[in-house]
């Protein structure tokens, strides 16, 4: 999930007006960055100004508490002995409990604060990060203003942190001294969700007393109505904190005891400051996500255009966040429907946009259905469709008609891409996570093991925190710091500090790298640490440790598990009891085999700067399909490939595996449906995977006996022999098809429909060929594109396959071993859905492109780095691949999606069925796509005239 959509989420929702303007001033850096004379001072003075705000509300918040925090120990006369480290207190027993409610109401307070300011800290450091990326930005402002905000309370809170641990002592030290007082009651572990829970159980006007109030709240309004519309330091009522606890019935409770004894003399007065404070509640109530509450206060003739401070309406939140019913609620409000078409302040979304972005299908039908207007452009030319398919909602996409807009989109920000553009093989860079030593091949002819260690996984099925520490054992509700370190390894110069929990940001593409010459005997260690006091104060208080051997489990030779990502648990150091989980990825890069020298020409892939989008055959001259209305080769074969290049293709794609016996070899499926069960094409030999399309062919004797046939069939018919009708290469046996259909139509990939290529009867079936077959029986002008076949964790559960798979690494080397020896002077492209694959081929080796393939959301995806076009993009800048590979379809309904992609520096690929339609191929070449990858190779090369080979 991206810090954008973290951001609001985790704000506290009595405090939203007076967080940092996120989207507001990544909306002014990206303008700056797109626009030739860009306005960065205007940035850094946006940012000035937030920044200001947002001390000035953290310390008068801080103050407010520090001052309750003294009256309380004056009250209680509460005073601490340095010598014995304990405390002395005047307070009778009776008044404990009321002394302890008191002291965790100041600490959840003070945690609200301290995460306040946290949560601001993380979005100013994310926006100067931007500026600093930037060559236009003044960098000197950018440090002045870098240096101001370290300075502030709201950054280091080394105060807050004082406070609260003092409080957390002195109320550990009332359990202690008081035991029989809390038999019943320990005290709880101070966090947010208790305090929350306190909310609940309290009155709304006494949440913004010290402690309790003992008096009755619907006879003190009838005394005193106006009490209801007082606002405290943070700008709420007790009317905004009961809608912000979600009761509705408590907020219902006090709107009709106020409506019932207003004061007569306030007049016009009183009403328009309730119907104000009224319209500032339904924002809230609907970020609350209570359809009661909503409900409530619409009956009370609620204004439900009201703008926040963002210029965002009730209808844009309810959007926002995916709330169905009460966006059906307030579309069912006369007034409502004029808030279609408003927009919030900053990138000039309406609903519909905000629907599109965070993907939520049933409220864009809703908005639509409404009559919102989809034609609409946002700040930066965006339509919604574009936003939903960029993001890989395609479903969503689909349901909006818009007339493809002609006009470029702006070139995207800069600063948002996560490394520099890649750069080909020839003048490549090296990339920006890599240590010196890994240029010019410096990887290949090592000898030590690189280790690159990420923080969460991007497992979309099982989403989590990355370091998860237990409510029950936190008990000091402190500020936690992890570390992380690889035990018989060092570290690259690329390391970094303690980083401060829980983590707004997604580590999924930030790794940590480490270097070790012996991979078996390293230990991963993660470590917890308690910020105390000031933030230079750090105490060890948990660790986890992992075994890098151990994470293998007990294989086969040459197999690993596909699980690459891992939960362990994380031991508290004093009791070694469990204090939570730590969820990483692991990615460990073997030293490979010394590589030769590659010629030039191999090296820049099949495409031409500028040049026409280039055919690309799939599997040769096209996939088989069930449809029989033209003669099919069979896809991956020799015959196919050689019939691709004559028809126009200027490269071939296809696909390689390993047999179980490590030699690579042409095939697409991961189930061999052949074998006449579920069987993955690893675990047979390359003898045994060859018999399978071997046996398809007839046998020697076959042509004798068919001769018999045909010949007797002629006589019986009264005429001569009947001509040949073999679909294959060598004589046509019905029977021996017929048989193997009904092996094949028994498996599982059969039974969900998957059609069978290269088999004989449907097609022009061939043997089986080797990649080694590839070089050898091809000519050398043929160019290849390599995919890279191998299975990720989340296609082994959908297609009930193991678990495991041929050890990546050993995966990757024989493949470039096999290129080394016989590619010459071809021009070779690789390709891969997997991202590991394409992180250790672009690391292994600088000499030839890597392209990372997506299906772009057309299918639930169990990695979210494989999610969508938006997703793709940034994982192929941060590794420094050449391109990406994408289903054509968000390409073909929003053309402009192209060049977008383009100016981020990558080439643009694509696949699927749209592309064998001549006008969706031509509305891709006519927005900039690199390549085209197709089943008619001579219907779309005669499409795109200019794209034979260069």
């Amino acid at each position: 999930m991206k810090f954008g959509r973290r951001f609001p989420r985790r704000q506290s929702l009595e405090w939203t007006s007076f967080y940092v303007d996120y989207n507001g001033l990544k909306t002014l850096s990206k303008a700056a960055c797109i626009e030739a004379d860009g306005d960065w001072r205007a940035v850094l003075e946006a940012l000035d100004r937030d920044v200001d705000k947002v001390e000035q509300f953290y310390t008068t918040q801080l103050r407010a508490i520090l001052r309750q925090k003294s009256e309380l120990f004056d009250r209680y006369q509460i005073a601490r002995d340095p010598a014995q480290g304990t405390f002395s207190l005047s307070a009778h027993l009776e008044d404990w409990e009321a002394l302890r409610r008191s002291l965790l109401t100041i600490s959840g307070d003070l945690v609200q604060v301290q995460q306040y300011g946290k949560l601001n800290r993380a979005a100013v450091s994310r926006i100067l990060c931007k500026v600093g990326r930037s060559s236009q930005a003044n960098n000197l402002e950018a440090t002045r203003c870098r240096n101001k905000t370290d300075q502030l309370a709201f950054t280091h809170q080394t105060q807050a942190s004082k406070t609260l641990q003092m409080l957390w002592r002195v109320a550990q030290w009332l359990l202690n001294s008081y035991p029989k007082q809390d038999q019943q009651t320990p005290i709880p572990a101070i966090a947010p969700s208790l305090r929350e829970s306190q909310k609940t159980s309290r009155d709304p006007k006494s949440l913004m007393e010290l402690e309790p109030c003992a008096w009755d709240t619907q006879s003190e309004i009838s005394k005193s109505p106006e009490t209801l519309l007082l606002r405290d330091g943070a700008g709420n009522t007790p009317l905004h904190l009961a809608v912000v606890t979600g009761t509705a019935a408590g907020t219902r409770s006090l709107l009709e005891t106020y409506i019932q004894s207003k004061a007569s003399s306030e007049g016009n007065a009183a009403d328009t400051r309730f119907q104000s404070i009224l319209g500032e509640l339904l924002p809230l109530a609907v970020r609350s996500g209570n359809q009661n509450t909503v409900r409530l206060l619409l009956q009370h003739k609620v204004n439900v255009n009201h703008r926040t401070n963002s210029g965002e309406t009730p209808l844009y939140l309810a959007s926002q966040y995916g709330y169905d019913e009460i966006v059906g609620t307030l579309l069912g409000v006369k007034d409502t429907h004029a808030a279609l078409e408003i927009y919030e302040s900053s990138r000039k979304w309406t609903p519909l946009f905000i629907a599109c972005v965070e993907g939520h299908l049933s409220i864009t039908r809703l908005l639509l259905a409404a009559g919102a207007d989809s034609l609409r452009l946002d700040r930066f030319g965006w339509t919604a469709k574009e936003h939903a398919a960029y993001r890989g909602y395609l479903s969503l996409a689909k349901l909006i008609e818009v007339p493809n807009v002609s006009e470029c989109l702006p070139s995207p920000d800069p600063t948002m891409a996560v490394r520099s553009p890649p750069y080909l093989p020839g003048s490549r860079g090296i990339n920006p996570i890599l240590p010196p030593e890994w240029a010019n091949g410096g990887l290949q002819n090592g000898e030590k093991t690189h280790v690159l260690v990420t923080l969460g996984s991007p497992n979309t099925r099982h989403i989590g925190e990355a370091v998860a520490i237990d409510a029950h054992t936190d008990v000091s509700d402190t500020i936690y710091a992890i570390e992380i370190r690889l035990m018989g390894a060092t570290a690259s110069s690329d390391t970094r500090g303690r980083l401060q929990l829980p983590l707004v940001e997604d580590m999924i593409n930030d790794p940590w790298h480490f270097m070790t010459e012996n991979p078996e005997e390293t230990k991963l260690v993660f470590s917890i640490f308690a910020v105390n006091n000031d933030g230079d104060n750090q105490v060890i208080t948990g660790s986890a440790v992992a075994l890098l051997q151990s994470l293998k489990h007990s294989l086969a030779r040459n197999r690993e598990g596909l699980a690459r990502y891992y939960t362990i648990p994380i031991l508290s150091k004093n009791t070694l009891e469990y204090f939570g989980t730590i969820t990483f990825g692991l990615v460990t890069v073997k030293p490979s085999p010394p590589r030769k020298h590659v010629p030039r020409v191999a090296k820049g892939g099949f495409w031409k700067e500028g040049g026409p989008t280039q055919v690309v055959g799939h599997r040769g001259s096209g996939a088989n399909s069930a449809a029989q209305t033209h003669l099919q080769l069979g896809e991956n074969t020799i015959q196919s490939y050689l019939s691709a290049a004559k028809l126009g293709a200027t490269a071939v794609e296809f696909d390689v595996q390993l047999t179980k016996d490590l030699v690579p070899v042409i095939f697409h499926d991961f189930l061999v449906m052949e074998a006449g069960g579920d069987t993955p094409l690893y675990t047979l030999r390359l003898n045994q995977f060859q018999h399978l399309s071997e046996a398809q062919a007839p046998k020697s004797d076959l042509p004798s006996m068919a001769e018999a046939r045909y010949t007797e069939r002629g006589v019986r018919l009264g005429g001569s022999r009947p001509r040949s009708r073999s679909k294959s290469v060598g004589a046509y046996d019905e029977s021996r098809c017929q048989d193997l259909a009904d092996r094949i139509k028994h498996t599982e990939s059969a039974m969900a429909g998957d059609h069978k290529g290269n088999l004989r009867g449907d097609s022009i079936q061939g043997v089986f060929p080797t990649f080694e077959s590839m070089f050898t029986d091809l000519p050398e002008t043929t160019a290849f594109n390599v995919e890279m076949k191998y299975p990720m964790l989340w296609e082994a559960e959908d297609r009930n396959m193991d678990h495991f798979a041929p050890e990546i690494n050993a995966y990757v080397d024989i493949v470039l071993s096999t290129i080394d020896r016989l590619a010459g002077r071809r021009s070779i492209t690789f390709s891969s859905f997997s991202p590991e694959v394409c992180i250790l081929l672009t690391l292994k080796q600088q000499d030839y492109p890597v392209l990372f393939l997506s299906k772009a959301g057309s299918i639930p995806v169990g990695d979210v780095r494989c999610s969508g076009l938006q997703q793709s993009v940034r994982f192929a800048k941060f590794w420094n691949l050449a391109g990406i590979v994408i289903l054509s379809d968000p390409l073909v309904m929003c053309p402009r999606l192209i060049k977008h992609a383009k100016n981020t520096g990558l080439k643009m690929c694509s696949y699927g069925p749209l592309n064998n339609r001549p006008e969706c191929a031509k509305t891709q070449a006519d927005g900039g796509l690199d390549v085209i990858i197709v089943d008619e190779v001579k219907l779309i090369s005669m499409t795109l005239p200019n794209s034979r080979p260069l």
